[in-house]
């Protein structure tokens, strides 16, 4: 049998914060979360950690997030590309049935305090755009920070539980 090596990355994309101006996070009745966000583009997969010993092993300390970073060893572009595709299409970015649903709804209802403060952030900082999509429905175009835990088992790579949530990740309003 093969060792399992437990492997954490530190997942930067942008993303889309939607606000929905008619949902109450009433299941059965809103087609959508009041706030929601909808993963665009990867910008970055590093591996991390959080013991100041790893600096031997070629992890330098990010004084932002206070962890240890480096570069995921054996980890190509096509890897990362693969990882985020699985990534925005899991719960609570994607939804398939009624179940996920269900999951994405409590997961961004416990958001909701948080996400409409980056919201305001943003506008009252008037360095993000606010997109209307309809009379109802917008977004800003920010950048998140998402933590995941993948486990190896050979040369496969899957994504098998989030450390930590997007509620509880470092989110940074995208400068333009």
């Amino acid at each position: 049998m093969a060792k399992r090596k437990s492997i954490k990355k530190m997942m930067t994309f942008e993303g889309r914060l939607y606000k929905n101006e008619n949902s109450q996070n009433v299941l059965g009745v809103d087609i959508d979360p009041r706030m929601y966000v909808v993963p665009m583009e990867l910008k970055e997969v590093l591996q991390f950690t959080e013991s100041s010993e790893s600096v031997s092993r070629g992890f330098w300390h990010d004084m932002a997030t206070g962890l240890f970073l480096r570069n995921v060893p054996n980890y190509t572009r096509d890897d990362a590309a693969i990882d985020f595709i699985k990534h925005k299409n899991s719960t609570p970015y994607s939804m398939r049935n009624t179940e996920e649903y269900n999951t994405r709804m409590m997961f961004w209802t416990g958001f909701n305090t948080v996400s409409e403060m980056m919201w305001s952030r943003a506008v009252d900082a008037q360095n993000a755009t606010i997109t209307q999509v309809n009379n109802k429905l917008s977004y800003v175009e920010l950048d998140f920070v998402d933590f995941l835990q993948t486990n190896t088992k050979l040369d496969s790579i899957n994504i098998s539980d989030r450390i930590i949530d997007i509620n509880l990740a470092k989110i940074t309003i995208k400068e333009l």
